[in-house]
């Protein structure tokens, strides 16, 4: 059992995110960490749930044919897709969202900050 950490800014294509996944030699039990941005969420798991069929189930070649006009019906958002990556091909996909405006405002969570104390502050720094 492997786990595989991926940072998809790394990646620059989908059919080079494709190539990384065959080179991985995936199988039943492997865990693939993904580090994405919210908004590509759902885009990256359907590449992903692609990639994986026709890797694991090449044998399946109508199946695959038909993985993407499915995809694109079926799923609304990427919890769903993930559930069904982890059922089809029996590997655990981690998601790791990254928010750059979050990982800024994240420096600051313990701090009890809000408008009137920054205004205070700066003033408090002129005098």
């Amino acid at each position: 059992m492997q786990t595989v950490e991926l940072d998809i800014d790394t990646i620059k294509s989908p059919k080079e995110l494709i190539q990384f996944l065959k080179d991985t030699h995936f199988g039943v039990g492997d865990n693939l960490h993904l580090k994405v941005e919210e908004k590509q969420v759902l885009f990256i798991l359907m590449i992903v749930f692609i990639a994986f069929g026709s890797i694991i189930k090449s044998k399946r070649q109508k199946e695959g044919e038909d993985i993407l006009n499915g995809l694109l019906s079926k799923y609304d958002n990427a919890e769903e897709l993930e559930k069904d990556i982890e059922k089809e091909y029996g590997i655990n996909i981690e998601l790791e969202t990254k928010n750059p405006l979050k990982d800024a405002f994240g420096l600051w969570k313990d701090y009890n900050i809000d408008a009137e104390t920054l205004r205070k502050e700066a003033w408090q720094r002129k005098g």
